[in-house]
């Protein structure tokens, strides 16, 4: 009887560890309450860490970000949200990347001249910078200033819109030097 309460016991505690949610589980702790109408997604923050809340209302779907952007900071994170009134069921996730930033949503962590909080804005991954059409500009960053291609410029400022993805200027607006950064080419 007595090894018997000495293996539940080990077993209970064992468990604990293994199913229990903790600050150290892929999610960090990651879990919703309900209160009323409103959900809350809540969090440990890790500090070093910004995270970035998916959602799919579907597993078969595809994941899509959720216009947030936190920096972890050894504190619970939290964030309430009302569902829609067509949603029945939300699945969520949470992405971070220890990649260290001043400002989270001012960075652009893939690139590609499009800032991450732009990118959730426009749907688009602040982390993956493709070029499915292969015109050599990033689909987002094409996306973001309505263009598809990348060697004609409609202004006249003998730059391809190429090249003014990699330099970081408007290429719906002239390159004016004392606005934007110049570029360095030794011989």
């Amino acid at each position: 009887m007595r090894l018997l309460k000495s293996l539940l016991f080990i077993a209970a505690l064992s468990g604990g560890f293994c199913f229990g949610q903790t600050a150290d589980d892929l999610n960090e702790g990651l879990g919703i309450s309900h209160n009323g109408s409103t959900e809350t997604l809540s969090w440990f923050g890790k500090s070093g860490r910004i995270y970035f809340i998916l959602t799919t209302e579907d597993l078969l779907d595809d994941w899509e970000f959720v216009p947030v952007i936190e920096t972890g900071n050894e504190l619970p994170i939290s964030w309430g949200f009302m569902p829609g009134a067509n949603t029945k069921k939300a699945f969520f996730r949470l992405r971070y990347t220890d990649q260290f930033a001043f400002d989270a949503l001012n960075e652009d962590f893939d690139g590609d001249s499009v800032t991450n909080m732009e990118e959730l804005l426009q749907e688009t991954n602040p982390f993956l910078a493709v070029d499915l059409d292969e015109n050599g500009l990033a689909d987002d960053w094409e996306l973001f200033y309505s263009l598809s291609v990348a060697a004609n410029d409609e202004e006249p400022d003998a730059y391809s819109n190429q090249i003014e993805s990699l330099i970081g200027s408007d290429p719906n607006k002239a390159y004016a030097s004392s606005s934007q950064m110049d570029v360095y080419c030794p011989n």
